[in-house]
């Protein structure tokens, strides 16, 4: 083959081996390059070196020189050596392999760094297998490359792009051991890997909302819903709601303090919860259960205590018509697209609290500390206040902007889907169930609503939650046909769209569940 050949094979993408020459094959690849591979058998096994990467421009290997190359491979083959464990054996010799480079970074790079655990473990899952054993000296930009682009991250190739960044990085602190002048990484540009680096300005406006929080609403789990308003309203990061306990709230004082164990800053900010969000708050207390975390793990066996951090990219993933399982996606239907609202992330849900507030006239430096930022320099250091009472005040006026109050509220049902829902539930029940309605809920007695109901109740208290006057005025009473209950023992609740059947104990419940009216 001469070189006007292999560049055609090269364009193909095809990424079938073809050969070139005794013991000399290239491989083209889907972004256009293509690399040189030795192929010999070693003691009737089959092995394979990298060459490096076909073309005549700076780091790359032409076709003269592989053709050398693959033959000197093939000399010491037939001396009865392995040219791979000579390489391994160069490596440990010199101690320069790049695993050996990888822990000495690892040694000082981690103890900086707040989740040590992930850059060794996508070190530990895609880099050392193929790229451990090597001197550094030796990788190529092709290696690099074959490296990162064999990781299956679906769409965005956001792992890809983490990938080649602490590559990157290691190769760097070999430059600062004096083990190499130059790092071949830093030529591979992300958008070449297919690393989608889209700008992060991405910000939900004061129209877009609404429509946002009732498709999360109507196609979301009811928990994932609460937790996408919580995030809009405070402003925190995603694992930082995900992984929070309840000791780390006070639902008398309406505070949540932040440990600085949590925070990505390594600082503790007490965060003042709004009085609109409060219902959303307690409805998030009654479903966690005895649970120490505000969102449960939902399946037995889980990693963790509480909801994975993937389980809300997962959820809205869904709703833009995305499985989020790489190749295994099933087409869904786009239910933003549909309602012209582009693509956002979970993490946007922040960057839109922020700009929010700024519209609604907050000021930066209380923007700042609603997103628990270090502020640097001379003002970071001796503005010490935490602006509680301007956070307290700013996201107030969201809530009420948004309308936060009326969250709970299946707005879309109509009575009649309601009277069917409820009739399904009562005829499930093995006991005979009452009817009650969650929103909204009275935050004058918080710590009350957040514990079991008494063993007896009667609808002549004024407070009573069976009161018709106590449910959500976006519905109109809805005509139950069914009887009344009398001594109803206590029993577990359910929860769904805006109401709850639980089995409180009555006296008499007429005022409520009554036979419709004539005709």
């Amino acid at each position: 083959m001469n070189h006007a050949q292999l560049k055609k094979i090269a364009k193909s993408g095809s990424e079938k081996k073809d050969r070139v020459a005794d013991n000399l094959y290239i491989k083209p690849l889907k972004s256009g390059d293509a690399s040189f591979i030795y192929r010999g058998t070693v003691a009737g096994k089959r092995i394979e070196i990298v060459l490096g990467q076909f073309g005549n421009g700076p780091g790359q290997m032409s076709l003269l020189e592989a053709k050398n190359q693959a033959a000197e491979l093939q000399r010491q083959v037939k001396e009865g050596k392995n040219p791979k464990l000579e390489i391994k054996k160069l490596a440990a010799a010199l101690k320069d392999t790049f695993d050996s480079v990888a822990q000495d970074h690892f040694e000082g790079y981690c103890r900086t760094i707040k989740h040590p655990d992930r850059p060794r473990a996508l070190y530990k899952n895609h880099i050392v297998k193929a790229l451990g054993d090597m001197p550094v000296s030796c990788i190529t930009r092709q290696m690099i490359r074959n490296v990162v682009n064999s990781i299956d991250a679906g769409d965005k190739r956001t792992a890809n792009g983490n990938a080649l960044r602490l590559i990157r990085k290691i190769l760097d602190h070999a430059i600062e051991l004096g083990m190499l002048e130059t790092n071949v990484a830093t030529g591979i540009n992300l958008k070449s890997i297919g690393v989608k680096e889209e700008s992060r300005e991405r910000n939900l406006s004061f129209e877009e909302i609404p429509m946002v929080l009732e498709i999360l609403r109507d196609h979301v789990s009811w928990d994932n819903y609460l937790a996408f308003i919580l995030l809009l309203i405070l402003g925190v990061r995603k694992n930082e709601l995900l992984q929070a306990k309840w000791t780390e709230f006070d639902l008398e004082k309406q505070i949540w303090a932040l440990p600085k164990s949590r925070g990505k800053t390594n600082t503790s900010i007490r965060i003042a919860i709004p009085e609109p969000l409060m219902p959303i708050l307690l409805e998030v207390k009654e479903r966690s259960g005895n649970s120490d975390y505000l969102f449960p793990a939902r399946r037995s066996g889980s990693k963790t205590a509480h909801i994975g951090r993937d389980t809300l990219n997962a959820a809205l993933s869904k709703v833009f018509g995305k499985e989020n399982k790489g190749k295994k996606s099933k087409p869904l239907p786009n239910l933003f697209e549909a309602a012209g609202i582009e693509h956002f992330t979970v993490h946007d849900f922040r960057r839109t609290c922020a700009s929010r507030l700024a519209d609604l006239g907050t000021t930066s430096d209380v923007i700042e500390k609603v997103l628990n930022h270090v502020v640097p320099g001379v003002k970071g250091t001796y503005n010490r206040s935490d602006y509680l009472q301007d956070r307290l005040e700013a996201q107030t006026k969201l809530c009420e902007k948004l309308g936060i109050a009326s969250a709970l509220v299946k707005l879309t049902v109509t009575d009649a889907e309601v009277a069917e829902e409820v009739e399904t539930q009562v005829k499930s029940t093995a006991e005979p169930a009452t009817i009650t309605s969650p929103a909204p809920v009275s935050t004058t007695n918080k710590m009350a609503a957040c514990k079991s109901p008494p063993p007896s109740a009667t609808n002549e208290d004024s407070t009573s939650p069976i009161s018709q006057s106590n449910r959500p005025s976006t519905l109109s009473p809805i005509p139950y046909n069914f009887a009344p209950t009398k001594d109803v023992t206590y029993g577990n609740s359910v929860v769904f769209n805006s109401l709850r059947l639980s089995g409180e104990s009555l006296t008499e419940a007429t005022d409520f569940i009554s036979p419709p009216p004539p005709g």
